[in-house]
């Protein structure tokens, strides 16, 4: 267990994102169940702020990750059924390899951008029909599930008590758990879909070559020194 935990329960705990679980979840859980969820991760976040007021002033070490995971796990016990299921599905959404939801992120601006910046998809070596194509692909607003700008606002305009206190773990970033909330919206919903819609638009053997191509250009565009890779989902079109 590493941060993602933390910010897996800070998610789980908010009174205002109870509503969005299922968006990560693909389904609902049982009003117990939500309780269940809600307490376990209340008692974990209060239990590894300790005495701090700071969120980055706790103790972010490997033994104190295990502790809060072995203590969260213990608080969901009373999950049955299809809640456990669930909760399984959507704790995934946070607790995979950070690294990834950041290619997944370097790949979504570099998609949108060659869609828009003429420049840039020349540096990058994209054709204007390939992000014709890619254009095509980026779900309109009116068709997502969910508008992660809009909801990071409402985040930050919320004012439970539970929440106000949350946000108040950083102060110099109110929006924290948002931001999070988005990455694992990226990594599990928005680009998945688009490279859903490039296959459903052109032949399988026009889409391979595509994404070749993509991958080329994304590829070029990552910073010398940088960790970046180019995304499982887009590895695996």
């Amino acid at each position: 267990m590493d941060q993602m935990l933390d910010r897996y329960v800070l998610f789980l705990s908010a009174d205002f994102y109870a509503d969005y679980w299922r968006v990560l979840i693909g389904s609902e859980l049982s009003e117990s169940g939500v309780t269940v969820l809600q307490h376990a991760a209340r008692t974990t976040v209060a239990d590894f702020m300790g005495n701090e007021d700071i969120y980055w002033n706790i103790d972010f070490s490997p033994r104190r990750h295990q502790n809060s995971f072995a203590r969260f796990q213990k608080a969901i016990a009373a999950l049955k059924g299809a809640d456990r299921t669930h909760e399984e599905v959507l704790r995934s959404n946070y607790c995979e390899d950070e690294s990834e939801q950041m290619n997944v992120a370097f790949a979504l601006i570099f998609l949108h951008r060659i869609t828009k910046d003429l420049q840039f998809r020349v540096e990058a070596g994209v054709s204007a029909s390939d992000a014709d194509v890619v254009a095509a692909s980026i779900p309109l607003a009116a068709d997502r599930e969910i508008d992660t700008y809009k909801s990071k606002n409402d985040w930050v305009r919320s004012t439970s008590p539970w929440d106000a206190k949350i946000k108040s773990l950083t102060p110099d970033l109110p929006e924290y758990v948002a931001l999070h909330f988005e990455n694992a919206c990226q990594n599990t919903i928005e680009l998945p879909t688009l490279m859903a819609n490039v296959a459903a638009l052109v032949q399988p053997d026009v889409a391979a070559a595509l994404m070749q191509r993509l991958r080329q250009g994304m590829t070029r565009q990552v910073p010398a020194g940088s960790s970046l890779k180019v995304p499982l989902a887009m590895r695996t079109v």
